[in-house]
């Protein structure tokens, strides 16, 4: 018979107040990527594609032959799921931090859930359930992003920030106090990542 157990954690917080929560309640916030059935569609951008790797003829599919099943996957990670995404998103390619290089300084951190919110002093990471914080045609403005990542400011100089979109957070679930584990993939080089946010009500 299984047995569920409940693992508690408390937290110190700057304000000198104490919060508690259960890492065995966390809310999974995120959109898989999915590659057969239904599957997220933003911007016009392609669905993602899965199929059996073909190296120069030889396909590796178990179901013709090859030892082993190898998929290629593809996708845009902007119209496939949930992702996060730096202020490169909307920079020069060859400006800016990768979102890799942002090196958050911890996985977890304390979030306050509000059912509407923009950007607003100290907030570095934001996470919201449309595919973008900004209109999907907007005329190429993209304020909502520019403002976010302050592109008025210094670029190398500006906060190192990341927006969360096309989160899937529950209708049930109030507004208050969580902990946000972000879960980004641990992909190298590029503006944006797929991202599994997982919330942890609060108690103070």
């Amino acid at each position: 018979q299984a047995v569920s157990v409940a693992m508690r954690t408390r937290l110190d917080l700057p304000s000198g107040a104490c919060a508690d929560t259960d890492l065995s309640s966390g809310v999974d916030c995120a959109i898989s990527i999915r590659f057969h059935g239904q599957s997220p569609e933003a911007f016009g951008l392609p669905r993602p594609v899965c199929q059996p790797l073909d190296v120069g003829g030889f396909i590796l599919n178990v179901d013709v032959g090859s030892p082993v099943n190898v998929d290629e996957l593809r996708f845009n990670v902007h119209g496939s799921g949930t992702h996060a995404e730096c202020m490169r998103h909307v920079l020069p390619r060859d400006s800016g931090k990768t979102i890799d290089q942002l090196n958050p300084q911890q996985s977890i951190v304390g979030a306050t859930l509000m059912t509407v919110g923009l950007s607003l002093p100290g907030i570095r990471y934001w996470m919201c359930d449309l595919p973008s914080i900004d209109r999907e045609d907007d005329g190429g403005h993209v304020g909502n992003h520019k403002t976010f990542f302050r592109l008025e400011e210094d670029v190398e100089a500006a906060p190192e920030r990341f927006v969360i979109e096309m989160a899937s957070i529950p209708q049930t679930l109030p507004d208050g106090l969580y902990l946000a584990d972000m879960q980004l993939a641990p992909i190298a080089g590029t503006d944006a990542v797929p991202a599994r946010p997982v919330l942890y009500p609060v108690e103070i």
